[in-house]
């Protein structure tokens, strides 16, 4: 079963876009229970910056669940939202659907969610993950954590940008805590990479979980 992005840049607001269209390409292969294929499909980075993105961003998400859909009628698909934003946005700086088959329900709320806040390049990309992990209802079933980002995680490790949090995540999550209760919970992790100041991160999370699409 293909799953692609498609996310089309209108704005040259960042230094190290990417020079191509297209941002990856890979498959999803649903799990059987019961003679029913079952998957859940989840997280999307929601600051300023991504504006020129966030668009393009949930037309792919759409495309994904679309083709899903259409291709294979008896899934049983399950969909929800969690974005992030930085730690100065207060109240707003997580947002989320959880799970639901209520498909107009999940499309009605994606349009719904605007880019806004971020202080900083560095975001709050820990926390959105965690919160998508731990605090979201996966079902049984094949679990995928659809990633759409353009900023790494804030801390030294994770880039030399300016940085409001240099010293990591001010409520102590790490890349390994956070990325362990992932493959704990048996959730495949597909990053769209739109900038290259997400690559050090992408090295950092490969070392702590091997390799991703």
């Amino acid at each position: 079963m293909s799953k692609w992005f498609c996310l089309k840049k209108k704005s040259k607001k960042r230094a190290k876009a990417k020079s191509d269209d297209t941002i990856t390409t890979t498959s999803i292969t649903p799990s059987r229970s019961n003679d029913t294929e079952k998957l859940n499909l989840t997280e999307e980075h929601c600051t300023d910056s991504m504006e020129p993105y966030i668009a393009a961003a949930r037309d792919c998400i759409l495309q994904v669940t679309n083709y899903i859909k259409h291709t294979n009628p008896s899934i049983e698909l399950r969909v929800g939202f969690c974005g992030y934003r930085d730690h100065s946005d207060g109240h707003d700086r997580l947002q989320s659907l959880d799970f639901t088959d209520q498909y107009e329900q999940f499309t009605t709320y994606l349009q719904s969610v605007l880019p806004f806040g971020g202080d900083d390049i560095p975001e709050d990309v820990l926390g959105g993950l965690n919160e998508a992990i731990a605090k979201m209802n996966w079902k049984n079933g094949t679990r995928v954590l659809l990633h759409i980002g353009d900023s790494p995680p804030h801390g030294k490790n994770f880039t030399d940008l300016a940085d409001s949090c240099p010293k990591g995540d001010p409520y102590g999550l790490t890349a390994k805590n956070v990325l362990k209760k992932m493959q704990s919970k048996n959730i495949l992790y597909f990053f769209g990479k739109i900038t290259d100041e997400t690559d050090k991160m992408l090295e950092i999370f490969r070392g702590i979980i091997g390799e991703f699409p």
